[in-house]
């Protein structure tokens, strides 16, 4: 079942990443919302100084913006997952192969997966990158912070992963390509609320578990749905 599902997976990185659009548009997405996180992280330490913790109390808020950029990566892929199908008249010979319903899905989760991680590490490498070069700061001393270590390591990974899952689902039952749309939103969500914790003074580490928390339950969640109701009969009345 693994081979198969990395087969699926692979076609679809490979559909992707050999696209010259695809990789000049993700360039261009990479270089506009890094500069853009950058460029409000200098703000910040131009009002409160450059000191270790003011650097994380801003980046604690700021990575749910550099966020936008892996689900808009991985969104390449998990919005297009069915309907590029249907436009291509390949979604008829792949559901006539001999596969499960769960690896079709598996295979097609995973490709935006990986995309999405990996556009993560890259927009984290443009702005700790920066962060350590321009303002000589230690990784050890910036993620002192337990709140930015929760941010960075868990709940950024996690909302791409729920964000995806739910793309995917949904892209299995409609052909609407504005359905990033929605994750996007959801990013700003996420910003804004990190937002108002800086600004209410709610304790940044409780407010992350509790994010955390919730995505892992929303991730469960919507893998259960996506490989319990993934279902080829449904797809193939909508070619």
């Amino acid at each position: 079942m693994a081979g198969v599902i990395f087969e699926i997976m692979k076609k679809e990185l490979s559909s992707y990443l050999t696209q010259k659009s695809t990789i000049l548009r993700n360039v261009i997405f990479l270089v506009m919302f890094g500069a853009l996180t950058i460029y409000n992280l200098m703000r910040l330490v131009d009002q409160y100084g450059s000191a270790p913790i003011y650097i994380s109390a801003g980046l604690n808020v700021l990575l749910a913006l550099a966020a936008i950029f892996p689900v808009q990566m991985a969104g390449g892929i998990s919005v297009m997952a069915f309907p590029v199908e249907r436009d291509q008249k390949t979604l008829e010979h792949l559901l006539s192969l001999p596969l499960s319903d769960r690896q079709i899905f598996l295979g097609k989760f995973l490709a935006a997966v990986i995309a999405g991680i990996t556009g993560l590490v890259l927009i984290f490498g443009v702005v700790f990158g920066f962060t350590f070069i321009n303002y000589n700061v230690s990784p050890n001393a910036l993620f002192a912070d337990n709140s930015l270590n929760l941010m960075a390591f868990v709940i950024c990974p996690m909302l791409v992963v729920l964000l995806i899952l739910l793309t995917v689902v949904v892209s299995s039952r409609i052909s609407a390509r504005e359905t990033y749309i929605v994750n996007i939103f959801s990013v700003f969500i996420l910003l804004g609320l990190n937002i108002a914790v800086a600004t209410l003074n709610i304790d940044p580490v409780t407010f992350n578990e509790v994010v955390a928390a919730i995505l892992a339950i929303g991730i469960v969640i919507m893998y259960v749905v996506g490989t319990k109701t993934f279902n080829r009969e449904s797809l193939i009345k909508s070619l």
